[in-house]
C-alpha cells in the first residue's frame, strides 16, 4: 500500500505567495507549490478577513476573496467541498488551511478547513509571523490611519 504523505501547512502573509516562484505539478502525485526563501510551500495556513463572496445558483462553485492586510487571494471549491465555505460571510475573520493552485495565470486556494475565529487570534498569526526570522520574512506594509488634526478655532 501507498504511503500518503501530508504536506506542512506553512503560515504565511498572503504577499508571500506572490512574491515566491510558483512551481507547477510535474505529476498526478505531486502537488503545485510556491517556492519563497528556500521553502517549497504546497499547504499554507492564513488568517484573513472575508472581503468578497459568491456562490453559484446550483451551489457547484463558490469563492470568497480574503485579505490579510499584505494582499488579497480567492478561495475556490467545487462540487463536494462547496460546503467548506458556505457558511462564511463577507467580514468574518476566518482560518484557512488550504492548498496553493494556479489557472490562467491566478494563483488561488482550494481550501481544506475554513473556519470563523476569534480575532485574538489574528493577533497570534501576525505575531508568529513577524517571529519567522529576518530572511524569511516579506516586508509587508500596514497602513497607518491618518493623524486627525484638530482645527484650533474649535
Amino acid at each position: 500500500m501507498d504511503q500518503f504523505i501530508r504536506h506542512v501547512a506553512y503560515r504565511v502573509w498572503i504577499k508571500d505567495l506572490f512574491n515566491g516562484q510558483f512551481i507547477e505539478k510535474t505529476s498526478e502525485l505531486d502537488s503545485c507549490s510556491v517556492l519563497y526563501n528556500n521553502k517549497k510551500m504546497s499547504r499554507v495556513h492564513i488568517i484573513a478577513t472575508v472581503t468578497q463572496k459568491f456562490e453559484s445558483e446550483d451551489m457547484t462553485y463558490s469563492s470568497v476573496t480574503i485579505d490579510d492586510g499584505s494582499a488579497d487571494i480567492r478561495v475556490k471549491a467545487w462540487a463536494g467541498d462547496v460546503d467548506i465555505i458556505s457558511n462564511s460571510r463577507v467580514g468574518d475573520l476566518i482560518l484557512l488551511i488550504g492548498k496553493i493552485k494556479k489557472y490562467n495565470d491566478e494563483i488561488y486556494i482550494v481550501p481544506e478547513i475554513l473556519k470563523k475565529v476569534d480575532p485574538n487570534w489574528e493577533l497570534v498569526h501576525k505575531s508568529a509571523l513577524l517571529q519567522r526570522p529576518k530572511e524569511e520574512m516579506s516586508e509587508v506594509v500596514i497602513s497607518k490611519p491618518e493623524e486627525i488634526r484638530l482645527n484650533d478655532n474649535l
